[in-house]
Order: C-alpha cells, then sequence, then structure tokens
C-alpha cells in the first residue's frame, strides 16, 4: 500500500498538479476544435482505471499501528521510556509479528535498564527475523548485563557474520574476552579496531 509522506508531497504534488493543468487545457482546446476523440478515450481510459483499481483509503489498523509505532521513537529520545513502551505495545496488539516495533521495544527496554523485559522481546524479534545484526547486538548487550558472558560473546559473533565490520562488535567482544583473561582474543579485536583508524578505550593495552 502505498501513501504520501510529507517528503513525497513536495516533490510529486508540483508534479501532478501541472499534469492536471496541461490535462485540463488540452481537453479545453480539442473540445473548442470539436475533435472529441481523445477526451472520449482519456475518458474511457479513466472508467476503466477506476474499475479495475477502485480508491481504497489507507486501512484504520494500519493507520492505528503506524502512529502508536511511530510515536515510540519520539518518547524514546525525550527519555519517556514507560509512555514509549506503552506506544510500541499497542503497535503490537495490531501487528504483533512486526520486527521493527519488537526490536524498538527491545531496545527501549534495554535503554531504561530492564534488560530482562529486553532479552525476552528481543528473542521474539530474532525468531521472526534470525539474521538481523541489530537485534543480535542488542541481545548481546542484554545477556551482557544478566552475566551470562558465553551468550553475549555468542550473540556478537553472529553480528560478525552479517555484518563482519561492525566495530562495535568488535569492541564488545575485546570488553569480553579482557574481562575473562583470554587476552589473545581480546587483542585480535582490538587490532581490527586500530587498523580501521578508530580510538581504543585507555584501559585495553594491546
Amino acid at each position: 500500500m502505498f501513501f504520501l509522506t510529507s517528503r513525497h508531497r513536495v516533490t510529486i504534488l508540483p508534479i501532478l498538479i501541472c499534469f492536471e493543468s496541461f490535462t485540463v487545457l488540452w481537453l479545453i482546446e480539442s473540445c473548442l476544435k470539436r475533435k472529441f476523440l481523445g477526451p472520449l478515450a482519456l475518458s474511457l481510459f479513466l472508467v476503466v482505471y477506476v474499475v479495475l483499481f477502485p480508491f481504497r483509503g489507507l486501512d484504520p489498523n494500519l493507520y492505528r499501528f503506524l502512529v502508536h509505532a511511530k510515536t515510540g521513537p519520539v518518547l524514546d529520545q525525550q527519555g519517556r521510556f514507560r509512555e514509549a513502551q506503552a506506544q510500541y505495545r499497542q503497535a503490537l496488539s495490531i501487528y504483533p509479528r512486526d520486527v521493527n516495533t519488537l526490536y524498538n521495544l527491545g531496545t527501549s527496554y534495554l535503554n531504561s535498564g530492564d534488560d530482562r523485559q529486553a532479552l525476552d522481546v528481543l528473542s521474539q524479534a530474532l525468531s521472526l527475523c534470525p539474521f538481523n545484526a541489530d537485534v543480535l547486538f542488542n541481545l548481546g548487550i542484554s545477556f551482557t548485563n544478566l552475566g551470562k558472558p558465553d551468550l553475549a560473546a555468542e550473540s556478537f559473533q553472529k553480528v560478525l557474520e552479517y555484518q563482519p565490520g561492525s566495530l562495535d562488535a568488535h569492541f564488545r567482544l575485546a570488553e569480553l574476552y579482557e574481562k575473562q583473561g583470554d587476552c589473545p582474543r581480546a587483542k585480535q579485536h582490538l587490532q581490527v579496531i586500530l587498523q580501521d583508524g578508530e580510538g581504543v578505550d585507555a584501559g585495553f593495552t594491546l
């Protein structure tokens, strides 16, 4: 289903206005010159088009979903996590399998310090989209915060399978391995970051 966003309106509506103006002027000129074949053909085309493709307004459920799903991130940015989470849950009551909304809800829980809820929601998102690197990364953070370093490392490793250039995943793995005393593996990930020209936290030494 297609509907115009504000960005689309700025670019498309002037073109539509010009086209409609040209069409009206052409119809007037054709009628004045008694050339009715063109207007008749256009009218027939419009009738057939309307019959084959009747106008349908935006589905009310989709509209309500979009309102809730788009309001959540705004509230998150303001630090109003509980209100944002309520908006995401409202959206999911309409489309419970929407991965982006599940991800946003899980991230909101993560940012508000509710790691267990974040883990539950992000796991749902991952079951629907197992190759989503963003979901995997935030799952890794949840596991880290819950004191499950092995599962966290597994999540970050999967992130690197789908996004080999993710410096954030390399850094998180370096942190985990350093805390576990596995300096060679920590060094391996830090070297990737250094080779990319990024700074490394002063707490790490190669």
